[in-house]
């Protein structure tokens, strides 16, 4: 059962919640729908308890199988998963078989195929390597892809010409859309000072880097710097990932998520 305390799945009687219910599940009923819902983090309580209560409707037994529901919102790391209230209803939705998807934790395959598939939706000439860099440069976030590749078109790096899209210049990839960093800049905005030190060094080693070389830049430990790594921006706030390990030699490398982050 969910919790009271959040007021975001705690009036689980509301006339008018059990109103709207009826009414979603007569119109599947008629005829396939999907509900998509963005941006939940900034969602009113009453909405949040409407997803809550749709979907959980969604997932009992012998429920209409003609709704789709759909969710997004960018996860608050500067709370404790029990402070987060989507986080919450998100767990609570996944124990009843729902499914979540984490765009930070995506494969390599996914964020190429996705960058390809987005560019294909026009017929163009965009060559495997152009793929690459873009899947590189914005980790394969679909915010950042879409806002990055507004950004190329805007700036002459892609045209149009007899309907098929091109490459008409070199593109540096160094720029950052206004949107993307505003949203990157949050994320970092919300780190423990220690944590953001150790990422403003790493940044300066490169898109990839080891924690010895932090420790020695910072005058500070391997292990504590393992840890700050492993525990903060690897798994809390997944800004970076391990790509390897040797603890007996005293190096761990690790590698940024998104190019743009380490701008």
């Amino acid at each position: 059962a969910a919790s009271a305390r959040h007021g975001a799945i705690e009036d689980l009687v509301n006339p008018r919640i059990e109103q709207l219910l009826r009414v979603v599940e007569s119109v599947a009923q008629a005829t396939p729908i999907a509900l998509f819902l963005d941006d939940l983090q900034w969602a009113h309580p009453a909405t949040l308890n409407l997803f809550f209560r749709v979907g959980r409707n969604l997932l009992r037994p012998m429920a209409p199988t003609r709704l789709l529901l759909v969710g997004a919102y960018r996860s608050n790391r500067s709370l404790s998963l029990s402070d987060d209230p989507l986080e919450e209803i998100q767990n609570n939705l996944v124990r009843s078989g729902a499914k979540a998807i984490d765009l930070d934790s995506i494969s390599e395959h996914t964020k190429l195929r996705f960058c390809r598939e987005l560019l294909d939706r026009e017929p163009n000439c965009i060559d495997d390597e152009f793929i690459r860099r873009l899947a590189l440069h914005t980790g394969g976030n679909p915010l950042f892809v879409v806002e990055t590749l507004e950004l190329v078109r805007s700036s002459g790096g892609l045209t149009s010409e007899d309907g098929v899209v091109r490459l008409a210049k070199p593109v540096i990839w160094v720029r950052m859309p206004v949107r993307v960093g505003a949203t990157v800049q949050e994320r970092v905005r919300v780190l423990p000072s220690a944590t953001r030190s150790v990422l403003n060094i790493a940044s300066v080693l490169g898109y990839e880097f080891t924690a010895e070389d932090i420790a020695a830049v910072a005058g500070l430990g391997f292990g504590a710097v393992a840890d700050e790594l492993d525990r903060n921006l690897v798994h809390e706030h997944h800004l970076v990932r391990g790509i390897g390990a040797d603890r007996f030699a005293g190096s761990s490398r690790y590698r940024f998520n998104h190019g743009l982050v380490r701008q």
